[in-house]
């Protein structure tokens, strides 16, 4: 169990509208907002893996890289 005691009345309030537009309780959606917080990396990982894994499903195994329009002079760094 956990009480928040002392967060304001206008965090309470957006808290209650976000909650509300989600159509979930003010409960669920701290319990949401803390997950999000304290799991940032687990959260990309899932991100970065659902990525990847479109990619593999889509089973492309090459592709045509497209010529260039302009090309540049290669830089000399060892004239001094």
């Amino acid at each position: 169990m956990l009480t928040t005691r002392n967060i304001g009345e206008t965090i309470k309030e957006q808290l209650r509208v976000n909650a509300a537009k989600e159509g979930i309780s003010m409960e669920e959606k701290a319990h949401r907002i803390l997950r999000q917080a304290l799991q940032p990396k687990l959260l990309k990982k899932r991100f970065a893996t659902s990525i990847q894994q479109k990619v593999v499903d889509m089973k492309i195994t090459s592709f045509d890289l497209p010529t260039r329009s302009i090309t540049r002079d290669v830089i000399d760094f060892n004239n001094d």
